[in-house]
């Protein structure tokens, strides 16, 4: 891409040097509208390599976004599966996540430090 770039910019400063120093009326109009073309061409050839490249960078930002919803998911989902042993058959039990954090219950949001739990409520089946 450089390097086309490059061959045309030095291909428009030869025609236009032709353009500034011949005296043939014909040879200057064919001079100045040759490198008009040539300048058209590179910044052409410019914004089409810019779009190019951002567009393989949106593409590539979707693909990792969408992998970390994935794993939000599953994490969210592996956090919300694990009752602790305490609220096993409890009716209390929320279990779900809020902003990263998981509510155990209205009671005891983070959960409970024993063993037992003086607010369970329920049958231990499951």
């Amino acid at each position: 891409m450089i390097a086309r770039i490059a061959i045309s910019s030095i291909c428009t400063a030869l025609t236009l040097l032709i353009a500034v120093r011949s005296n043939d009326e014909r040879v200057r109009t064919s001079a100045a509208f040759a490198a008009s073309c040539l300048v058209s061409f590179s910044a052409t050839s410019i914004l089409l390599e810019r779009r190019r490249q951002r567009k393989s960078r949106l593409s590539h930002a979707d693909v990792y976004i969408e992998m970390l919803r994935q794993m939000n998911r599953e994490q969210r989902h592996l956090l919300e599966n694990q009752v602790p042993q305490v609220c096993q058959g409890c009716v209390h039990y929320h279990g779900r996540t809020y902003g990263g954090e998981r509510l155990i219950c209205g009671m005891h949001p983070y959960g409970v430090d024993t063993e037992d739990c003086g607010d369970w409520q329920g049958s231990r089946e499951q």
